[in-house]
């Protein structure tokens, strides 16, 4: 682990040939530059656990190349700029533990490759999106302010392999939608406030090997499937 720090610096907007950019686990701060992402090819960028700030630049999807995204652990707020919802090559995306905040969610493009996104620890709000590709296999929202009932939609998501609304105000039951979702075998739904009773069909989900319901409203009996 390095320990460099000031602001972000400027070289690497004054080169063109830059793919991978790594400057995570350090003492980086101030805001990103504007002219910084149309500027070089980038493939990688990864500017996670340092002291960035400031709203995230709307110009970030004319990295029209970009792979992986992660600018998790900083400080940066506001919304999330449409535009990334555009890069079409995108696979890993993590924003996690910022201050990002919206009820308005990005709506990601059919065509991109996303795989893995982790939005958890901000405060978006409103309803749990569902307006990712079909694609996507890891979708971690928790630690937010997401409300209102399970949407019946999140079964378009059906390579979901891991799904994470944990430490949100999620309401209603338990439904039968997930069972569409035969290939997660990771789901969490703590500290949520869920009602009714786990429903036996849950045990339908053949690949299905961490389920967290802890600190919700349920009530009734675990289902013997799961004993």
């Amino acid at each position: 682990m390095n320990q460099l720090h000031r602001p972000f610096p400027q070289w690497p907007t004054e080169f063109h040939f830059f793919s991978f950019l790594i400057l995570s686990h350090n003492k980086l701060s101030g805001y990103l530059p504007t002219v910084f992402f149309p500027s070089s090819p980038l493939y990688i960028l990864s500017l996670s656990h340092n002291n960035f700030s400031g709203e995230l630049l709307e110009n970030i999807g004319d990295a029209k190349v970009l792979h992986f995204l992660m600018l998790d652990r900083n400080n940066f707020f506001g919304p999330i700029p449409q535009s990334i919802s555009q890069i079409s090559k995108l696979v890993r995306l993590d924003l996690s533990c910022n201050r990002l905040a919206g009820h308005i969610f990005l709506v990601f493009d059919y065509q991109v490759h996303l795989l893995y996104a982790d939005f958890s620890s901000n405060q978006f709000s409103g309803e749990v999106p569902t307006t990712f590709p079909p694609n996507i296999e890891t979708l971690a929202l928790g630690s937010n302010k997401f409300s209102g009932a399970l949407p019946s939609n999140l079964t378009k998501l059906r390579n979901l392999q891991r799904l994470e609304l944990q430490d949100n105000n999620i309401l209603g039951e338990l439904h039968n939608c997930l069972l569409q979702l035969s290939y997660l075998q990771v789901l969490n739904l703590r500290n949520n406030s869920l009602q009714g009773s786990i429903p036996n069909t849950l045990s339908n989900l053949q690949n299905l090997r961490i389920l967290d319901l802890s600190s919700n409203n349920l009530t009734g009996e675990i289902p013997r499937v799961f004993n």
